[in-house]
């Protein structure tokens, strides 16, 4: 919910700064017709993006209770322990693999967020900033490298 509060706020930032603009220049036709497209632009980018998400999230919850990590899909319910998990990793592929999986001790599979659920590492990595709050998660993720 926050992602999406970031969303549209930014969203709202950007049309009051096109909106000035649009006042700084209001004697030039040129721009007013300018700042009219960059603002249904941004109108258009900032909905599109809401709407994909919530497409993408319908029937996917993730939730935490003492001790669980509880991973609904529209076909099923997974529950994993917190204290099973050893740690995650987070793959950026273009097929099915990507997303974050958690495994066990013995590099087991436990679970795999798709990227359905967390659509990009930024956002892999504010759940887990979320989760971390909530319960003790002690297990570390492994990143991709930077290809800088």
């Amino acid at each position: 919910m926050k992602y999406q509060l970031a969303k549209v706020t930014s969203g709202i930032l950007v049309l009051a700064i096109f909106a000035g603009w649009m006042i700084i220049q209001w004697t030039h036709v040129g721009m007013r017709l300018l700042t009219v497209a960059l603002s249904i632009v941004t109108i258009w980018v900032t909905a599109a993006s809401l709407i994909l998400d919530a497409q993408r999230a319908r029937g996917r919850q993730l939730r935490i209770e003492p001790g669980r990590l509880i991973i609904t899909t529209p076909t099923t319910t997974i529950h994993v322990d917190v204290d099973q998990i050893a740690h995650g990793q987070w793959r950026d592929e273009p097929n099915e693999h990507s997303g974050l999986w958690l495994y066990d001790r013995h590099g087991t599979s436990l679970a795999h967020l798709d990227k359905n659920f967390l659509a990009s590492q930024a956002e892999a990595g504010a759940f887990l900033g979320w989760a971390r709050r909530l319960t003790k998660l002690p297990f570390d993720v492994q990143w991709p490298r930077s290809s800088s």
